[in-house]
């Protein structure tokens, strides 16, 4: 019996292994069930997944994209942050930003912010 449950451990650690190599991961997270299934039933389609790949990339900005950014974010253990609390986050610290330098990127970023969530301005 022990030797059945060490060649269990062992196939689901070269799956994970696997799933591992091919970029792919587990993330469990608690949800409605109604959206669960929801969810589920979406992740079989490509279309679906090709949406909610675009609405993921609108909706979290990648942190190390953008240096002021990740500048303010040096305490912290980021990787993607929402717009909306990037925004904020160039709010609170504007007079650290060096407007004259900024990474055209960047600049796209912020005026897109600041049109979405501070009626076109930055309260600094």
């Amino acid at each position: 019996m022990e030797t059945r449950k060490a060649q269990l451990r062992a196939a689901k650690r070269r799956q994970r292994q696997r799933e591992q190599q091919a970029g792919r991961a587990v993330y469990q997270v608690k949800l409605p069930v109604a959206l669960c299934d929801r969810l589920k039933a979406g992740m079989k389609n490509a279309d679906f997944v090709a949406h909610f790949e675009a609405f993921l990339q609108h909706a979290l900005i990648r942190v190390a994209d953008y240096p002021n950014l990740e500048l303010f974010c040096w305490n912290l253990d980021l990787r993607y942050m929402t717009r909306e609390d990037a925004f904020h986050l160039y709010e609170r610290n504007w007079r650290m930003v060096d407007e004259r330098n900024l990474d055209e990127n960047e600049a796209v970023l912020i005026r897109e912010l600041m049109d979405e969530f501070g009626r076109g301005l930055i309260n600094a």
